[in-house]
């Protein structure tokens, strides 16, 4: 019974305690690297933030230490399929999206590395976005990936920077 009772409070709480990394949907989220915490918020029916819409599939991988993840779609997105995976050490991904029918794989796959990708407004995009090694960066606005005839795969290695504006 006591055990139960346990596994119930835990449940409740909506936190989950099992990483030294940290996923969170919301940029008002703010991040604290001194606990262990994985927060995924769902989206009400009212429309709150989460992943944009109850039509939207998001899939986190995460191992490593102290990596970050923020993912924030607007309200009314569907159909969109994304992956985000993190393997490694101090890794940092912010991604915020606007529009439906996109795949996007986003692979963090080292150590130090970054991937910034805010205000992507895309319709029927397939993006692929790999970074390999350690000390990576990519940043951009989104504009010039948002092409739906033109599927994309950005293969980053060995401390490369881009910037895509």
């Amino acid at each position: 019974m006591k055990m139960y009772f346990a596994l119930g409070a835990l449940l409740l709480t909506g936190v989950a305690h099992a990483q030294t990394s940290e996923a969170y949907w919301r940029s008002d989220i703010v991040p604290t690297p001194t606990i262990q915490q994985a927060v995924v918020t769902a989206l009400t029916p009212a429309g709150a933030p989460g992943t944009g819409s109850t039509a939207t599939a998001a899939i986190i991988n995460q191992t490593g230490q102290n990596n970050r993840f923020s993912f924030e779609g607007a309200a009314g997105n569907t159909g969109n399929q994304i992956t985000f995976t993190q393997m490694g050490q101090n890794n940092q991904l912010d991604f915020s999206l606007t529009g439906s029918n996109n795949t996007y794989l986003l692979e963090q796959l080292g150590n130090r590395n970054v991937l910034d990708l805010k205000n992507m407004q895309t319709n029927g995009v397939r993006l692929e976005i790999e970074q390999i090694g350690d000390g990576n960066g990519l940043q951009t606005n989104g504009y010039p990936l948002s092409n739906p005839a033109i599927p994309l795969r950005i293969t980053q290695t060995g401390g490369m920077r881009l910037i895509i504006n």
